[in-house]
């Protein structure tokens, strides 16, 4: 479904379910899975909008959630959702995370003493889930499974092979023994007992901050689990980096809450290596799907930081079975890191992007300095025209009132997603093909209005949608440039 049609869903759902006139969609970025998110403003508030075409995917979050609010877990309030349950309304809680938080004290001497309050709430909202909220929830409603059993965990276990181990086709390894040993190690975690509700993805990024209290978002892939798996996520999560030694101190913190709740620590510890190799597994398959495969920066960014804790780890706990061919393979990985140093793309690979504004009785159509003989040139004199209304005489399409005027007109939104569709295809056969640079250029009547506006949507719809870009945008008539990547 086209990005209008759903924000005219999402305008409908505010105003029958809420009463609630919306004024303006902001899109954010989510690169890590397929739903759509907006921040939505009205008049006097903001709310989180989303949307999703995965019914069984959206169900299973309205059951969590539920779940969630009878257990008195913090989470944003659910406030609607769409006849057809694809599309939701929830509180806005801000743009802080707990991962923001740990990487704005990163540097600080007192780093630890800063964020241990956070991780004790962390955890302590962590037992009350895992253990209430499997009393209530309802495991033949979980997306994609209830449970996180061999056939889970084996799915991991491939999608850490053919994501990342495949891609990088230097590794010596014996597929057919690889695989072998992989169904092995899943069967013996198969055997760890399923004793809790497991978030799935409690990760720092996953718990939001609002007055210091933290509250759960993207919960949507619980299941039946063992409670190793979630204090793996969160305190192995590997970009947050947390020192060894208050990691295992937040493991001891945790241990005695499930102590004094009657579960078997010994148990807990005892297969907690285990799931720090399985979660660092499934990660590394996020990251070479999203970062290899799609390219995007953050999960491209990330690999080395797992590859490292993926080290540390082999060096100081054995694999829970011996699995040579395995062992082999981690050892190639981190002793042939190709992706060590971390960095970002470097600016001279990235495709370079000019978008341009201009008008057609000034200057006219802009030339292409780069000697690719021109890209591409929308018209948008078909649009409606602020610049005939007097109030708009004086203003760009950078202006507020221009832009809410843009925005409330169905064709301007067509032509946008139309010239979107373009677009993306034209950046990802230029991407694919290697090429350097690419221009687009929008033309009005005074380069003031229409054009202006649309560069700039194309601008921020480039930078949510594509890492690997180096995009200027100039406004030729208002002889402004911005510079992004």
């Amino acid at each position: 479904m086209q990005t209008e049609t759903i924000q005219l869903l999402l305008e409908s759902l505010f105003s029958e379910k809420l009463g609630f006139e919306v004024l303006r969609f902001q899109p954010i970025k989510n690169s890590g899975s397929e739903r759509m998110y907006f921040r939505v403003f009205t008049q006097n508030n903001s709310f989180i909008a989303s949307y999703n075409n995965n019914l069984a995917e959206n169900r299973a979050f309205f059951h969590i959630a539920d779940a969630f609010d009878q257990a008195g877990i913090p989470k944003p309030q659910l406030l609607a959702v769409s006849n057809c349950e694809k599309a939701c309304i929830q509180e806005d809680l801000g743009d802080e995370s707990l991962f923001d938080r740990l990487m704005h004290h990163r540097q600080d001497e007192d780093f630890t003493e800063i964020i241990r309050p956070l991780f004790h709430q962390a955890l302590d909202i962590l037992g009350e889930l895992q253990i209430e909220v499997d009393k209530t929830v309802d495991y033949g409603l979980c997306w994609p499974t209830g449970f996180f059993d061999q056939r889970s965990i084996l799915s991991d276990l491939h999608y850490f092979y053919y994501y990342f181990v495949k891609q990088q086709p230097n590794l010596e390894i014996n597929e057919y023994k690889l695989l072998a040993e992989l169904e092995a190690l899943s069967l013996q975690i198969a055997t760890i007992p399923l004793n809790c509700f497991i978030y799935r993805d409690f990760q720092s990024r996953n718990l939001m901050i609002k007055n210091n209290q933290l509250y759960c978002i993207d919960f949507q892939g619980g299941r039946k689990g063992n409670f190793a798996y979630d204090v793996v996520s969160l305190l192995y999560q590997v970009k947050a980096g947390l020192p060894g030694g208050f990691k295992e101190e937040m493991i001891d913190y945790y241990s005695r809450k499930l102590n004094s709740k009657g579960f078997n620590t010994s148990e807990f510890l005892q297969h907690l290596s285990a799931f720090i190799y399985l979660r660092l597994f499934q990660v590394l398959g996020a990251y070479g799907f999203r970062g290899i495969i799609q390219r995007k920066q953050h999960f491209l960014e990330s690999i080395p930081f797992a590859l490292r804790q993926l080290e540390t780890h082999l060096q100081d706990n054995p694999l829970p079975l011996e699995l040579p061919a395995l062992e082999n393979l981690l050892r190639q990985l981190v002793r042939n890191n190709k992706y060590q140093s971390g960095k970002r793309i470097p600016a001279e690979k990235k495709l370079k992007i000019k978008i341009r504004s201009f008008s057609y009785i000034r200057g006219g159509i802009p030339v292409d300095g780069s000697g690719n003989g021109g890209g591409f040139v929308f018209d948008c004199r078909i649009l409606p025209n602020p610049g005939r209304e007097e109030k708009f005489r004086n203003q760009t399409g950078l202006d507020p009132e221009v832009i809410d005027y843009l925005k409330a007109k169905p064709e301007v939104t067509e032509f946008l997603s139309n010239v979107q569709l373009i677009i993306k295809q034209g950046v990802e056969n230029y991407l694919h093909r290697g090429f350097t640079d690419l221009m687009v250029s929008f033309g009005c009547t005074g380069g003031q209005h229409r054009s202006v506006y649309c560069a700039s949507m194309l601008t921020e719809w480039l930078k949510s949608n594509f890492d690997e870009l180096k995009i200027e945008t100039e406004h030729i008539e208002q002889g402004i440039t911005f510079y992004h990547g």
